[in-house]
């Protein structure tokens, strides 16, 4: 996995918004698998969000579609103070009121449409976002003009 800002290779998670259903590869795994993650950079010290949603309903059309959404240093450091009050960060059922908030604020981000060609096998979008904080909750807006 590399950063997305700057290519390095430093990055760690921080926080398991969202995971609906189990990863491929893994036992029981059964045609769709979704995540929302957020990794920071020691590099740069910027963070991202990941957006990924995996699809192989035949078995045969596999498709991966990612987005990132890419956070300034300044967005990182609020992020890491509002983790400190998260019982459980790495756990995406954690119900404490910040993963509820950054939960509900990446469900509204767009997304990038899919190809919808069966010779695509993967859509990779990378966006600018930011970070608000509005009483001591995230809220997570992609800034317009915002993907490379």
């Amino acid at each position: 996995m590399i950063c997305h800002s700057c290519r390095s290779d430093a990055l760690a998670l921080l926080i398991r918004v969202d995971q609906q259903g189990i990863p491929p590869g893994e036992d029981g795994h059964d045609i769709a698998y979704s995540h929302t993650v957020v990794f920071a950079c020691a590099h740069c010290r910027g963070s991202e969000i990941e957006v990924h949603a995996h699809d192989c309903f035949d078995h045969e059309d596999v498709f991966d579609q990612y987005d990132w959404y890419l956070l300034d240093p300044s967005d990182t450091w609020k992020l890491l103070a509002l983790l400190e009050r998260c019982p459980a960060r790495l756990s995406a059922d954690c119900g404490c009121a910040v993963h509820v908030a950054f939960r509900t604020s990446c469900q509204s981000l767009p997304s990038s449409a899919r190809q919808g060609r069966r010779d695509v096998d993967a859509d990779f979008h990378v966006h600018r976002a930011s970070l608000d904080v509005n009483d001591g909750l995230p809220r997570i807006a992609r800034e317009p003009n915002g993907s490379r």
